[in-house]
């Protein structure tokens, strides 16, 4: 399984993974640090890497549309640079970006969860709807990857 192909750049580099919450402010000396570096071709922030712990990160959505069509997907909170410092494909419509203050309610689905919603290549611009502890919150598809394994690859490709 060493040579498989799991949809991601498994070694782009050095990996050196933190949790987020061990610093006050870990964008601010990550990326000052590490970004400006030479040695390094792309920084990323995020606390999930593809087949790591996942923290029990589900995230339970329906399509707009459809509030009684409850799907389990897992959630990755990642910055406008994870898909590209990890070789993800970006299969339709574009990344996460700085230059839009509403990217912080978007979302990127991997193939498999736009399949779910009923989406499949045309799930840009739908929106997926999340309820928690009494308070709704929307999230506008802005993106779809392709499938890549985010588990262990004795695993299927699940939603993103």
């Amino acid at each position: 399984m060493k040579h498989t192909e799991v949809g991601y750049n498994k070694e782009p580099g050095d990996d050196y993974s933190w949790h987020m919450d061990a610093w006050q402010k870990p964008e601010l000396f990550f990326m000052s640090s590490y970004a400006k570096t030479p040695v390094w071709q792309s920084v990323s922030m995020s606390g999930y890497i593809p087949a790591g712990p996942s923290d029990n990160n589900n995230f339970f959505v329906s399509p707009q549309q459809s509030p009684d069509k409850l799907i389990k997907t897992l959630r990755y909170d990642v910055d406008e640079n994870y898909i590209t410092t990890l070789g993800i494909n970006l299969q339709a419509g574009r990344n996460f970006s700085k230059d839009f203050a509403t990217d912080s309610s978007a979302v990127i689905l991997n193939e498999t969860a736009a399949g779910a919603f009923g989406w499949g290549n045309e799930a840009v611009g739908h929106y997926i709807v999340n309820e928690n502890h009494g308070k709704k919150s929307i999230y506008q598809v802005i993106g779809v990857v392709k499938d890549f394994n985010f588990r262990s690859l004795h695993e299927a490709s699940h939603h993103w």
